[in-house]
């Protein structure tokens, strides 16, 4: 998972990032960008890891498509809350 995370104001994120180093593993790239790296058997479990990062998530990459398919999907549904498809730039 690539986030955007600004170095200095949002450090208490990079906080919580090293709370999970159990889990996985976390290198800041620059002052802005982080990527955080963790293999799992179960992808749904992290989920609630994932929403402390929501609109910091810059790309996430894994081998489980469909995963990958129901947490954008859901992410798409978030953001219709707020915004029209056509305001936050959704495309199907």
């Amino acid at each position: 998972m690539l986030l955007r995370v600004q170095e200095g104001t949002e450090d208490y994120l990079i906080t919580r990032l090293a709370r999970e180093q159990r889990m996985g593993t976390s290198k800041r790239l620059d002052s802005k960008t982080v990527v955080f790296e963790i293999e799992l058997i179960d992808l749904y479990a992290i989920n609630p890891f994932l929403r402390t990062f929501i609109g910091r998530i810059v790309s996430i990459e894994t081998n489980d498509n469909t995963w990958k398919a129901h947490f954008i999907n859901d992410m798409k549904e978030l953001i219709t809350l707020y915004h029209t498809p056509e305001e936050a730039g959704i495309h199907d």
